[in-house]
């Protein structure tokens, strides 16, 4: 029988015959975005918890009974990038995938954007955002292979475009 052990605004820790579950108060997303067919625009995301920048694609939570994972998906865009998404951006699905299946049952639903370079602000920085890079695809496999890019979604979501275009 599940049992609430813990809950704030953010989240629930349910127990379960001393097996516990985290049940977030919202659902995840990540958007992927692809800068002139070419390359990745990564936000340096401000971590409190363990102190660091780290590099990653614009993601967040949403309530699914107030937004739609895309709606979701184009809000945390907007807000970690300052880019306003327009009708020729592209989005597209990428996957759904499960960042914790051992504590987590809710999928994080990743989509791709297609913007143009001339949409980006590098400067653009925000409470949670710490600074804009633009990588291209090369540099990003790069930046995995020296361990600089080192959230998992981040690397599912890459994983996935990159079988999704073939290039892998």
């Amino acid at each position: 029988m599940n049992k609430i052990t813990y809950k704030n605004k953010f989240f629930k820790i349910f127990s379960n015959d001393g097996y516990f579950e985290i049940s977030p108060n919202s659902r995840d997303v990540m958007i992927l975005p692809i800068v002139d067919k070419k390359s990745f625009l990564l936000i340096r995301s401000r971590r409190k918890f363990i102190k660091k920048n780290l590099l990653e694609f614009p993601a967040g939570g949403f309530d699914i009974k107030k937004e739609t994972p895309l709606e979701g998906a184009k809000r945390e865009f907007e807000e970690e990038t300052g880019i306003k998404v327009k009708k020729k951006n592209k989005i597209f699905k990428i996957a759904k995938i499960y960042q914790m299946p051992n504590r987590i049952r809710d999928l994080v639903f990743i989509y791709g954007i297609y913007i143009t370079s001339d949409q980006v602000n590098i400067k653009y920085s925000s409470e949670e955002t710490h600074s804009i890079e633009v990588k291209s695809f090369k540099k990003t496999i790069n930046l995995i292979k020296k361990n600089k890019i080192k959230t998992s979604v981040a690397l599912a979501a890459l994983l996935n475009f990159f079988i999704s275009i073939k290039k892998l």
